[in-house]
């Protein structure tokens, strides 16, 4: 209430625009904390145009410009929830837009770079719930370009190794959509060795062992797929040894 009666003083101030759309935000976020989806997205949609707003009062401001990418963001996760996948894939694709061209604006700002992987993996999510496994399946290869970069950069970083094993973990699934499962099964492969990597980075993290699991499982069912079955149920016996692992450290997940 405060920040709106501020911008109603100086309404193409662009520093209340800014309070304002934050005031939007949080209160849009706790909203859907509370389950209040219709809250959420109609304070999203505001949030997403005062971002807007923001850019077209100053262009060249690269923090204006950040904001109408977390809008998107935001605003694209909240209509994917809510199984709009259409709209959510349309502002998905103006987030990439936006957020391919703060990280070529800042080449060195590897965060600006994992921003954009995210957006190509919630477009390639909205597409795959469309029905397009070809064009997710290449906006899913435009986020593993940028993750594998990203780990050509730092190549300790956890955080882009989980990024990488996850992004081959979709691919699996659209390869197999796409009856190639000669790319499903080294794709599988690939994420047992990246979290194998990371389970012996971090042997106490069982979000690691968890990953590894399902690394598992995934190569089963493309084995299964492929008739190959003795190996398939070496794969499935390896994938529940490691789940019991996982119910033994903890039982309630």
């Amino acid at each position: 209430a405060t920040t709106a009666q501020l911008l109603a003083r100086k309404p193409n101030d662009p520093q209340r625009i800014y309070a304002y759309a934050q005031s939007v935000f949080y209160v849009a976020t706790i909203a859907n904390e509370r389950g209040d989806v219709a809250r959420a997205e109609a304070g999203l949609r505001q949030y997403d145009e005062l971002a807007r707003r923001l850019v077209r009062i100053n262009p060249n401001n690269a923090k204006w410009r950040a904001e109408v990418e977390y809008a998107s963001s935001n605003l694209g996760t909240l209509l994917f929830k809510e199984r709009k996948f259409r709209e959510a894939s349309d502002i998905f694709r103006k987030g990439v837009a936006e957020a391919s061209a703060q990280a070529h604006r800042f080449p060195d700002d590897t965060s600006k770079k994992a921003d954009l992987a995210t957006l190509h993996a919630w477009l390639a999510d909205a597409e795959e719930a469309l029905g397009h496994f070809g064009e997710a399946y290449q906006q899913r290869m435009k986020q593993l370009a940028i993750d594998q970069h990203l780990l050509n950069v730092d190549p300790d970083n956890r955080d882009f190794l989980y990024d990488l094993a996850t992004c081959h973990r979709a691919l699996i699934h659209l390869a197999i959509a796409r009856g190639d499962l000669g790319d499903a099964e080294a794709r599988s492969k690939s994420v047992i060795k990246v979290s194998n990597e990371l389970v012996k980075q971090d042997p106490t993290n069982t979000t690691w062992r968890e990953i590894n699991a399902a690394g598992w499982v995934n190569l089963g069912e493309v084995l299964y797929a492929r008739n190959e079955f003795p190996a398939a149920e070496n794969a499935a016996d390896k994938s529940a040894r490691l789940a019991r692992e996982l119910l033994v450290k903890d039982s309630t997940v």
